[in-house]
């Protein structure tokens, strides 16, 4: 007769029951209430289709009021101008599993330090469970500042195919300088001196505010393009020539302040600045992604307009759960009413499988109040 109690001995649920791995859970999902995708996103309703439509009012200049005597009826004003757009939402998620080797790992630790399994495994989930949901987000922050910084997405993956998602961003509101800031020499990023990126960056604001007469009013970059900009010859010549006889500037290193200062009184807006670092698997490896923002970017956004509604679907596991008979072994749990987390465990080999997914994508809440600026590239 098979000894049950060996397996129970290794069993993730003797030491962590369904209300405990709920607050696991949640606790996990707690540590990225500060995700920078919230930043920029909220959460939509979940639907129970993988598609979305979204609505999008293409007139930002608003009709002026006619003057109206005391008896005057109102003019109605045309309803149009409305359009919506639509697409697919993709599906993300990963797990994690706690085998033979954590296991054999637990026994040793437990004979030389007398730590407990209950102990061991409950540390053990919160750790996995923390990377998880923490996956989870790092997606989530990536596609946001990707559609962010380029109108698309990458490698968007529905039923299983991936392609390149296209926001409906008209092509006039994609610029690009005349000659480029930078350039690669001997596998570096040089500077060009000879461009006068400040009245780069006046030409296109005056192009978007007047021609385009879009309600923008300041500049998302990523923090390596940030960076860049702050130590170009020209930028911190015409800082220098602000302060030059005001004070010596044969040996003066001006603050970031300093130079910011004089950008914005030549009238460039402010500067919101994205640093996010994410990495992927290869091989079993991690990997460090290229820059979810893109770079080569300057991105022009309306600071009245919330960007993004991550829009997103109800697990198929909702249906699952409620066709009945789902034995011990299967644990259903929903994080922040939208991550469906799967917790189950296999005989051969034993193995305690937890793995989670979200249909979820971040969708423009105004695709018309958007410039982009690309200021180089590595052709």
């Amino acid at each position: 007769m098979r000894d049950s109690q060996h397996y129970a001995l290794n069993d993730m649920r003797r030491y962590v029951n369904a209300a405990n791995f709920g607050l696991i859970l949640d606790n996990s999902n707690a540590r990225y209430n500060e995700a920078i995708w919230r930043r920029y996103a909220n959460w939509d309703r979940p639907s129970d289709s993988k598609e979305w439509i979204q609505g999008q009012k293409e007139t930002p200049i608003m009709v002026r009021a006619s003057v109206l005597g005391t008896h005057s009826p109102k003019p109605q004003r045309n309803g149009g101008g409305w359009k919506v757009y639509g697409g697919d939402i993709m599906k993300i998620g990963h797990g994690f599993s706690i085998d033979e080797d954590d296991l054999f790992e637990m026994r040793r630790e437990r004979a030389l330090t007398g730590v407990p399994y209950a102990l061991q495994m409950t540390e053990t989930v919160q750790e996995k469970s923390d990377n998880m949901i923490g996956g989870i987000h790092t997606e989530l922050n990536y596609v946001t500042l990707q559609a962010m910084s380029t109108g698309e997405i990458h490698d968007f993956s529905i039923d299983g195919t991936k392609y390149d998602f296209k926001f409906p961003i008209k092509a006039d509101h994609f610029m690009e300088v005349t000659k480029p800031w930078w350039k690669i020499e001997g596998g570096k990023v040089v500077a060009d001196d000879t461009v006068d990126v400040v009245q780069d960056i006046l030409d296109a604001q005056k192009f978007l505010t007047r021609d385009l007469r879009l309600a923008v009013d300041h500049w998302k970059v990523s923090i390596e393009w940030f960076d860049r900009f702050i130590a170009h010859p020209r930028v911190i010549a015409g800082a220098m020539g602000r302060v030059r006889g005001i004070i010596d500037t044969t040996n003066t290193k001006l603050t970031q302040a300093e130079i910011l200062g004089y950008l914005h009184e030549m009238g460039v807006w402010k500067f919101d600045v994205l640093d996010s670092q994410s990495a992927h698997e290869e091989d079993g490896l991690s990997v460090p992604d290229a820059p979810a923002f893109d770079e080569h970017n300057m991105v022009a956004a309306s600071s009245l307009i919330l960007p993004f509604t991550m829009k997103c679907t109800n697990s198929i596991y909702f249906d699952r759960e409620s066709m009945g008979q789902i034995g011990d072994q299967h644990k259903y749990f929903l994080v922040e009413d939208r991550i469906m987390v799967l917790r189950s465990t296999e005989e051969r080999p034993f193995k305690n499988i937890v793995d989670c997914e979200l249909y979820a994508a971040p969708v423009f809440n105004n695709v018309r109040e958007w410039g982009f600026l690309k200021t180089w590239s590595e052709d």
